[in-house]
């Protein structure tokens, strides 16, 4: 049996880009996708998929969407694996008792060395950012609603595409797609 993976949805349900999760789960076990389960109302699916390169799954999931929905929306796709080595690396966890403070941008491809060494790791105090492999970990020790550390900010910095999760949803995501989950 292939591996449940997780398919991270950029910006739906939010500033007025809505999309109704039983619906996409509907559309996405017509399109063939397996074990489909969706996470709180944000963009979380959980699926089995006999597409292996991420890459290949991230783009027929975002045209799907668009085609279905008319609702453009990238898609980043991890495995277990990949979810709990981001958790256990988040360099800020022991900094905050309070999960929800603590983010992960998920990037659909590592951005280039020379962008990560020029991003200014302090772009608005005293929030923090840092950015390892294909992810970037976020602290926002006073929230994350007035920051200026946004997603939009660190696509544009570093040349890449992603989403963001806090450690709740991302903690959440490991156990669900954990081997042992089942289905």
């Amino acid at each position: 049996m292939s591996p449940r993976l997780a398919a991270l949805l950029r910006a739906v349900n939010v500033g007025g880009r809505p999309l109704q999760m039983a619906a996409l789960r509907s559309c996405l076990e017509q399109a063939g996708y397996r074990d489909v389960t969706t996470i709180l109302a944000s963009g979380n699916v959980l699926l089995r998929s006999p597409i292996h390169p991420p890459e290949q799954l991230e783009q027929q999931l975002s045209a799907l969407i668009e085609d279905r929905f008319g609702l453009r929306s990238a898609v980043v796709v991890r495995r277990h694996d990949q979810l709990a080595t981001a958790l256990a690396t988040h360099p800020f966890a022991d900094a905050e008792s309070q999960p929800s403070r603590l983010h992960i941008a998920f990037f659909q491809r590592a951005p280039a060395p020379e962008r990560i060494a020029r991003l200014d790791p302090d772009p608005s105090p005293p929030d923090r950012v840092s950015v390892i492999g294909s992810e970037a970990y976020l602290h926002y020790p006073a929230g994350s609603a007035r920051t200026k550390l946004t997603l939009g900010w660190l696509e544009r910095q570093l040349d890449a595409v992603g989403t963001v999760r806090n450690l709740n949803t991302v903690t959440r995501l490991v156990a669900l797609t954990a081997p042992e989950a089942g289905s």
